[in-house]
């Protein structure tokens, strides 16, 4: 069977085998610094997208929407029917994650003594669980979280538009690469295939 493969940055052969997240546990936690983040931007966006992410963040994002086990859920369908969406709540703290149709999860967020940190903590008992920090933005069009969830240091990139141009892109990777994160745990997911996205 013929792979086939998105830019430079992972290569998925079409086969139903679950993902493994076991080998994707490359750095612990540790203490990061946040960025000098704009909340009057920050919370005027209605609407997120994630088209950059680890591949451990992108595989826990997919279970909990899911509520299945990571061995049960097929490659092939993450990273062609994801299309994950963060919606932050008007009435609570927190925010709505949507992807896979129609499935969603809530997500309850405490601030911290930091405007860039959060606690973060779902309502699906194996889902998101821990704090997320805001570590790099434009505080125009994206934020770069490193988030830390069951003692795993992982990131993801909110956008206010399904996609980031290419020099946007090559300044996030520098960056978590010089973190320590390995390029080949690096995911770019393409919305283009995605139908009925929500609306701001």
């Amino acid at each position: 069977m013929k792979p086939e493969c998105w830019i430079f940055l992972f290569c998925v052969t079409a086969v139903v085998y679950g993902v493994d997240e076991d080998r994707l546990k490359t750095l612990p936690c540790r203490p990061v610094d946040p960025v000098d983040l704009d909340l009057t931007w920050y919370r005027s966006v209605k609407l997120w997208y994630s088209p950059l992410s680890h591949k451990l963040e992108l595989y826990r994002t997919s279970r909990e929407l899911l509520q299945v086990a990571a061995e049960d859920i097929p490659e092939h369908d993450i990273y062609y029917e994801a299309c994950i969406t963060y919606q932050p709540s008007e009435e609570e703290d927190g925010y709505t994650v949507k992807g896979f149709g129609n499935r969603e999860s809530f997500v309850r967020t405490a601030s911290t003594d930091n405007p860039g940190a959060q606690l973060i903590e779902s309502d699906y008992k194996y889902g998101a669980n821990g704090n997320g920090t805001i570590i790099y933005t434009d505080n125009k069009s994206y934020i770069l979280n490193a988030i830390c969830d069951r003692r795993t240091l992982v990131w993801n990139v909110w956008s206010v538009s399904p996609s980031l141009d290419s020099k946007t892109v090559s300044k996030i990777f520098a960056k978590i690469q010089k973190m320590g994160f390995y390029k080949e745990n690096f995911v770019m997911f393409k919305y283009e295939i995605c139908k009925n996205l929500p609306k701001a």
